[in-house]
């Protein structure tokens, strides 16, 4: 799938009504081409974000009781079909929007919001300058969806799928709530934070030693990623989030071993960011 918001919502339509005919009227009258996509993306926070967890999870649950997450389409009726495949189609839809309610239409108004989060700046003239570059806008694409298809990605969908909430405290965070998911994500020492970082090591490690993930490979998909994400949003974005003021940066090969050099670069880093903050 493109990356492009408003392609993403009717290509998942187009599927349920695929597998769905019976409320294929319904969608097409609801969501014309000519649609205001941007009203659309806002129900799906109403109606989709409080559900995060179950969602990601596919807890059929929440099916219980009719569940009209688009309109006039009970998607608790569509669940109860025979089709293992249509029902995973409909799980992936509804991923998919829960996808658009926190990117929201515009991907670069959105990373723009989020960069006044990470460094409390109201003025995003320096950005701005940035993200209005064609080739930047370019560039951010290609490392999206560099990002959806790495091994790094599959691996934390699989944590999200298979983690016990109650055991890593995610069933207390509130995912309607962006500034307390930013803060979570920015303190590496947020009690949820760093569980579900010791969880995706467990994971990590498990398959190495079974044999269906190799280091190296792992390893080449971070360095691939820092290296995209340093290009895509430039030296701007490095210095202000990553604390990348042009000094040597460690490996990712360095920052995953247990060697002293190792802790010493992640306690430098640590100090960096509370620095930076």
């Amino acid at each position: 799938m493109s990356l492009d918001i408003k392609s993403i919502i009717c290509q998942c339509l187009d599927e349920i009504c695929k597998d769905f005919p019976e409320v294929s009227d319904v969608i097409h009258a609801n969501y014309p081409q000519d649609l205001d996509y941007q009203n659309v993306v806002n129900s799906f926070k109403d109606t989709l974000q409080p559900f995060f967890m179950e969602i990601v999870q596919k807890n059929e649950s929440i099916f219980s009781e009719p569940r009209f997450f688009l309109k006039d389409v009970d998607f608790s009726r569509l669940m109860k079909t025979e089709s293992r495949k249509s029902q995973e189609n409909l799980w992936n839809c509804l991923r998919m929007f829960l996808m658009c309610s926190y990117i929201g239409l515009d991907i670069m108004d959105t990373i723009k919001s989020l960069w006044t989060k990470f460094t409390g700046k109201t003025d995003t003239s320096e950005i701005d300058e940035v993200l209005n570059e064609e080739t930047s806008k370019t560039k951010i694409q290609d490392f999206l969806e560099t990002l959806k298809e790495t091994r790094l990605f599959k691996i934390g969908m699989e944590v999200i799928e298979t983690i016990n909430l109650e055991k890593l405290g995610i069933d207390k965070v509130d995912f309607t709530n962006i500034e307390e998911i930013v803060e979570m994500i920015k303190n590496p020492e947020h009690p949820v934070t760093r569980k579900a970082i010791s969880c995706v090591q467990g994971i990590i490690e498990e398959k190495m030693k079974k044999g269906s993930l190799r280091k190296e490979d792992f390893i080449a998909e971070i360095e691939t990623l820092k290296e995209k994400f340093k290009h895509s949003l430039g030296k701007m974005f490095g210095e202000r989030l990553l604390g990348d003021t042009g000094r040597e940066t460690h490996s990712a090969q360095v920052m995953l071993s247990g060697h002293p050099d190792a802790r010493r670069a992640r306690m430098l880093a640590r100090l960096q960011r509370k620095l930076n903050k």
